[in-house]
This record gives C-alpha cells, sequence and structure tokens, in this order.
C-alpha cells in the first residue's frame, strides 16, 4: 500500500532545527537530516533539481570602518503579490573582507508530479 502523499505545498516544521519546509521533503534543506526513508526509489532522500541558482560576492572598501549587512529573500507571485520575505542572515564586513552568498531554487527530482 502506498502513502497517501501531502497536498503540493503543505508545509511543517523540520524535528530537528524548526524550520518550516514541505511536508513532502525526505530531507531538511538547511540541516540536511533525514526525516523518513523514501520507499519508493529505496534511498534515503531524494535527488534535487536545482531550477534557479544566484552566486554573487560583497565586499567592503569603505576605509576603515566595518560595514552592516542583512541578506533579504522575498518571493511574489506571477501577480507580483508578496508571498514571502525572510532575513536569511545579517552581519558585519571589516575592511578589506568579503562574503559570497549563493540562492538556489530547488525542486525535489520527483518521479511523478504532485497533485494540487
Amino acid at each position: 500500500m502506498a502513502a497517501a502523499r501531502s497536498p503540493a505545498g503543505v508545509s511543517r516544521p523540520c524535528p530537528h532545527c524548526r524550520t518550516v519546509i514541505l511536508a513532502s521533503a525526505a530531507v531538511c534543506p538547511k540541516c540536511q537530516h533525514h526525516l523518513r526513508f523514501d520507499v519508493s526509489n529505496g534511498q534515503k532522500s531524494q535527488p534535487v533539481a536545482t531550477a534557479f541558482r544566484l552566486e554573487g560576492s560583497i565586499q567592503n572598501h569603505a576605509g576603515n570602518s566595518a560595514r552592516e549587512y542583512s541578506v533579504v529573500v522575498t518571493v511574489h507571485n506571477e501577480r507580483g503579490e508578496l508571498l514571502g520575505r525572510e532575513v536569511v542572515g545579517v552581519g558585519a564586513i571589516r575592511p578589506n573582507e568579503s562574503r559570497n552568498i549563493t540562492l538556489s531554487v530547488e525542486f525535489p527530482a520527483a518521479a511523478e508530479p504532485l497533485e494540487r
């Protein structure tokens, strides 16, 4: 008997790190803990397809003082309505330091599409 699947987009907290994740996730995208054994393909985790990836760096060339930064991610739907806004990191960069930032959108490489 196959396990019932959650409708697409249903979320829940990860039992390890408490980050909100998709209910369908076999592995938490934040803490990388395995959440369940995926019996459909006999693996402990599903492969992931990266649909979008953006990499960049920030540097502090502002004299002798540290500069503060906030990394903010926003998600809008096709009508421009805000679906979510999260601060994912904050900090300070001292002179001549840099930070590398990567943003990616990942899809589980599922064999069959989820139902809505």
